[in-house]
């Protein structure tokens, strides 16, 4: 979840008490005491819309997922890191989506980084060097996250799954502006 610019506060996703998976996200108006929809299927677990890696398209989505990682970046784009999609599948896929109005992308999702398949073991390179090579391994239930003054998303931990689910010990951050 977010709150954006204006204080409207935003939801995506989630997963209901029959286990049904969710894709949509609505914004509140708190001033108003309104919600609208303003993306995603109105039906239930609905697969990622992928399109093409680092373009915004209003077909992409990041389909039905739960206990994703989110931030709101500097600009007031919303950010979405992994989670546990319908399909049973711990991920490790990064999605930004524009809230903003006055932009030629606003209510689009762009997918921007990891793979678009499930339980991935990401690639770890050595540590303390960024490289476009560089994933986490794909998770839920992150332990902690933040985003730094200069606008990096931080996570920390998590809970992956290989053979089983086993938590996860390890730091992340992504660097916007550098990709």
């Amino acid at each position: 979840s977010w709150t954006d610019r204006a204080n409207n506060l935003w939801l995506y996703g989630g997963v209901d008490n029959l286990g049904n998976f969710y894709g949509d996200l609505w914004k509140y108006a708190i001033s108003t005491n309104e919600w609208t929809w303003m993306h995603g299927a109105n039906t239930l677990n609905t697969p990622a819309v992928y399109g093409t890696l680092g373009l915004t398209a209003a077909a992409n989505t990041p389909g039905g997922k739960q206990v994703y990682c989110s931030w709101t970046d500097l600009a007031g784009n919303f950010w979405i890191f992994g989670g546990l999609d319908f399909n049973g599948y711990s991920m490790n896929d990064l999605w930004k989506y524009d809230p903003n109005p006055a932009s030629p992308t606003y209510n689009q999702w762009t997918w921007v980084k990891g793979p678009s398949t499930g339980n991935d073991p990401g690639n770890y390179g050595a540590k303390c060097v960024s490289t476009n090579n560089n994933t986490p391994h794909s998770r839920m239930e992150n332990r902690a996250r933040v985003q730094d003054a200069c606008g990096n998303l931080w996570n920390f931990g998590g809970v992956g799954y290989g053979a089983a689910y086993f938590n996860l010990n390890d730091l992340w951050h992504y660097n916007i502006s550098t990709d």
